[in-house]
């Protein structure tokens, strides 16, 4: 991963987050459900790849998934959903996997990573190095 990389993950995040968003009302279709399933599989995949020391297949399991699964596939699917009716569940999915891909991030890009996080708008304004990891 480079510089170059690190700008587009910001830009990435600005896709969307510029938006208010929020939990509430956020009804789950099953492929969203298959999303956050999916996201769930990869953080355990990415948290024992650096429990067994294996940095660079946990680095590059988390660069695959944010490439070309989240900005590929992900947001492309959410975007007609941030125009309509279900913009909140699209909200939800997609802060959860960033907010999510960022912690797993972080390791291997800790500068552009804190970055990105800051601009993210939540309540909570820690750094992303406080955060938990993610529950496997």
């Amino acid at each position: 991963m480079n510089l170059d990389e690190g700008m587009t993950i910001e830009n990435v995040a600005r896709e969307f987050m510029s938006r208010k968003s929020g939990t509430q009302g956020a009804a789950l279709r099953p492929e969203d459900k298959k999303i956050l399933k999916e996201l769930q599989t990869i953080s355990k995949k990415v948290t024992r790849h650096i429990d067994r020391f294996e940095f660079h297949l946990a680095a590059e399991t988390i660069y695959h998934y944010f490439w070309h699964t989240f900005a590929d596939q992900i947001i492309e699917a959410q975007k007609n959903r941030l125009q309509g009716t279900e913009r909140v569940t699209a909200q939800y999915i997609l802060l959860t996997c960033l907010t999510t891909s960022l912690k797993l991030l972080h390791p291997f890009m800790p500068f552009v990573t804190e970055a990105v996080w800051q601009q993210i708008p939540r309540e909570n304004k820690s750094m992303l190095i406080t955060e938990n990891w993610p529950t496997v």
